[in-house]
């Protein structure tokens, strides 16, 4: 298969586009990437430019970019970015679209169960849990001090790292961490990522008279993220929808206790008070109580036990190059 070519299409491109052709190559496959946003092109110049392929074509998210392709004489396999799947179902749109795929790649049990809602053989879904490198995303390793930060020594920090976008519902994270400062005088909120509601958040920072206990750190590569997601006391996130996180994934990688929105996609990756702690969805008031149970230094131990258990998980579930090299045997099928 050395050389074979494949065409990888999406939306946008980011790190987890560059993680999907990284894997494609170390698969053996000479990849040719589309960017509908990078190349400033549309799915009907990528459909025209794709006309009489006929290597295998790996397109996601499903509803703006593989949707479009149908129809291609190449083998056309969607991506399900995890959202995508999901609003189609909570929206009732219609899905049996999927069925003329060659095969559908996703990241968790959940969108799986609507792939196949929508008609689609069990044979046509492949489940590949979006992992992560397990020797970067470690719990022993360099550690980014709260000084190096802008921070006093000795605050504990809280850490989220989603796009500043409404779906991830940062403003809840904020709200619950307003709600607690009193009670944990030793904590700081640390938000990474960017996104379009950056400036409507630090006025809700300001609102809540809480902009001493509260930076924004901006995004952050890769190389950034373990040292400290190993020095955060715990990593939070309130995403409305989530497939396999692979956020969620590197924090459990390196052992760092997570609090997290109790979604289907979560729930498979953690168990509450084993490998971390769900609080109810769009209640910021349930998540101030899972960062103030994890927070109270009764629990201290317990933390401890269930980052060890966390990265036990991942190391069984979520090895992205042992679960990358699955797509040799699904392009090929």
């Amino acid at each position: 298969m050395s050389n074979q070519a494949c065409t990888y299409v999406t939306a946008h491109w980011g790190v987890h586009d560059e993680r999907w052709a990284e894997a494609l190559r170390s698969c053996g496959y000479k990849v040719e990437t589309i960017s509908l946003e990078r190349d400033h092109t549309s799915i009907d110049e990528v459909l025209a430019h794709l006309h009489g392929t006929s290597h295998p074509i790996l397109a996601g998210p499903l509803s703006t970019v593989t949707k479009g392709l149908l129809g291609t004489r190449a083998p056309l396999f969607g991506l399900s970015w995890g959202f995508d799947l999901v609003q189609a179902n909570d929206a009732n749109e219609e899905l049996a679209w999927l069925q003329r795929l060659s095969g559908l790649i996703v990241d968790s049990e959940y969108t799986s169960s609507i792939a196949l809602r929508s008609g689609m053989n069990e044979s046509q879904i492949h489940r590949i849990p979006w992992g992560i490198d397990l020797n970067t995303f470690t719990p022993d390793g360099p550690i980014t001090t709260p000084t190096e930060l802008g921070i006093p020594a000795g605050r504990r920090i809280i850490l989220s790292l989603r796009a500043l976008e409404p779906v991830y519902r940062v403003g809840d994270i904020i709200r619950a961490f307003a709600a607690i400062t009193d009670q944990f005088p030793d904590t700081h909120l640390v938000v990474g990522n960017d996104g379009s509601l950056r400036d409507q958040l630090a006025e809700i920072v300001n609102e809540l008279h809480i902009a001493n206990r509260v930076s924004f750190i901006g995004h952050l590569g890769e190389k950034d993220l373990p040292p400290l997601l190993r020095t955060a006391a715990c990593y939070v996130s309130a995403s409305e929808v989530d497939g396999s996180s692979v956020t969620l994934l590197q924090a459990m990688g390196c052992g760092t206790p997570v609090v997290v929105s109790n979604t289907p996609g979560n729930c498979e990756w953690v168990q509450n008070g084993e490998t971390g702690h769900l609080f109810d969805v769009r209640e910021a008031a349930d998540l101030a109580r899972a960062l103030s149970d994890i927070l109270k230094p009764s629990l201290a131990g317990t933390n401890s036990a269930d980052g060890l258990l966390a990265r036990a998980l991942v190391e069984s579930r979520a090895n992205w190059t042992r679960n990358s090299r699955q797509l040799t045997d699904i392009l090929r099928a």
